[in-house]
């Protein structure tokens, strides 16, 4: 078993010991731990976090949309 081979196990070993680790980890704290199952946000308080959200990718789409007339202004010239 070659060098490759070797790396390949040390790869399958490292992924089963990070699937076992969150699935040890998970047990009624919820998958991540963060907080419990039980609690759920109302809309209310999810509602300003959305809000700025929508926001966010607004202005990334206009950044985006910036961008893309700018490279092809720069492919017209260039042409």
């Amino acid at each position: 078993m070659g060098f490759f081979g070797v790396l390949f196990w040390i790869a399958v070993f490292w992924l089963a010991l990070r699937v076992f680790r969150g699935w040890n980890s998970c047990g009624s704290r919820g998958f991540r731990g963060d907080r419990p199952l039980e609690r759920r946000e109302s809309n209310d308080d999810q509602q300003p976090y959305i809000d700025a959200l929508e926001a966010r990718v607004a202005e990334l789409e206009e950044r985006l949309d910036f961008t893309e007339r700018l490279v092809a202004g720069r492919r017209e010239v260039a042409s």
